[in-house]
């Protein structure tokens, strides 16, 4: 499933607030300095719906939008596809990348490193 990046920032005001209308998200965007018409929003929820990522249901005049698609997958899937087609499959090259960059802090670090040791004392690298 192909989402673009306002489909994917709406997804993601909806996963962190399942069952949320329509002017609930545009007030969302609003807080974010982000200001989109009622259509516009209504437009990317009906493209979102025709690719299954979202539901809604009918409650008096408004209609209530819920996730169909579980973020998580969604995060792999994209990363996966980033992964692929910058760096070749290679994901220590991303790693290597965001360390090169300064785009990890040192605490992200130290988490990294710790993760690291847990996952060699389970046995799952050598």
């Amino acid at each position: 499933m192909k989402i673009d990046t306002l489909q994917l920032e709406v997804m993601q005001i909806i996963w962190e607030n399942p069952d949320i209308t329509v002017t609930e998200i545009q007030s969302i965007f609003k807080k974010r300095n982000r200001h989109l018409a009622i259509t516009t929003i209504g437009t990317i929820l009906r493209r979102l719906e025709s690719k299954g990522a979202v539901t809604h249901k009918s409650l008096g005049k408004k209609y209530i939008y819920s996730a169909l698609i579980d973020e998580l997958k969604v995060k792999r899937s994209m990363l996966s596809k980033i992964t692929d087609q910058f760096y070749k499959g290679k994901s220590f090259d991303i790693v290597n990348h965001l360390i090169d960059e300064d785009m990890l802090t040192s605490e992200e670090i130290d988490l990294l490193q710790k993760k690291i040791i847990m996952l060699k004392k389970q046995g799952k690298w050598k």
